[in-house]
């Protein structure tokens, strides 16, 4: 497939990428009958700087995929025509964590024609979704019984242990890559990995809370 990197074209506009909150999918405003890819970067990434690689890697595609799938490392596309836009109310997201961009774009036999996103007034052809995480800690107790001779009193405390719980919502594993979370007790730091998080729950002895941290400016911590 060839593939042609051209201008804005005000004409052909696609921009105001956004969430839909009702469907969740993404949703844009086009030109009437405007077909568009759809581009998804690392959190933050301006797709800018890569569409002359985004273009070669068009040109080694046999066809543009109607769902999608990596071109480039970290980088997916797929393409939406103008009748899926309204069959299908926009466009699904391919996770969170992640920046999308809507480039408007016209298909002739084998040639693609690939606009450049309009970076001019206030309206804007990205979107950037972070992924919301809640991971909660807590203290963990143990029950002994109180006195001397415990075995004598039939009255119970709670005693405080030295441990905590990190507990991991569930499908966290999904889409999550080594080490980009990690908590700290003082000083030291413990990168949290991938089997840790499909265990769901991990123990930690600590005399102190443990924090948790993130390296990825996609997630949230909420």
């Amino acid at each position: 497939m060839r593939c042609i990197l051209l201008e804005n074209d005000a004409e052909k506009y696609a921009t105001n990428l956004r969430i839909d909150e009702r469907t969740k999918n993404l949703i844009w405003d086009s030109a009437p009958g405007q077909d568009v890819v759809i581009v998804q970067t690392p959190y933050g990434d301006s797709v800018n700087s890569i569409l002359e690689d985004l273009s070669s890697a068009v040109e080694n595609m046999d066809s543009l995929p109607g769902r999608y799938s990596e071109v480039i490392n970290g980088v997916w596309i797929c393409f939406v025509s103008a009748k899926d836009k309204v069959h299908d109310n926009g466009c699904k997201i391919n996770g969170e964590g992640s920046t999308y961009t809507v480039l408007s774009c016209s298909k002739r036999g084998d040639e693609l024609s690939l606009y450049k996103p309009s970076t001019k007034g206030m309206i804007s052809p990205s979107v950037d979704i972070p992924r919301k995480i809640h991971i909660q800690v807590n203290k963990e107790s143990t029950q002994k019984p109180s006195g001397i001779f415990g075995r004598i009193f039939k009255g119970k405390e709670n005693s405080q242990s030295c441990f905590y719980s990190i507990c991991f919502p569930e499908k966290m594993d999904e889409g999550y890559k080594e080490g980009e979370m990690s908590y700290t007790i003082g000083n030291t730091e413990i990168p949290i990995t991938k089997a840790m998080v499909m265990q769901r729950v991990v123990y930690v002895r600590s005399e102190e809370l443990p924090k948790i941290k993130t390296a990825n400016k996609g997630i949230r911590l909420i």
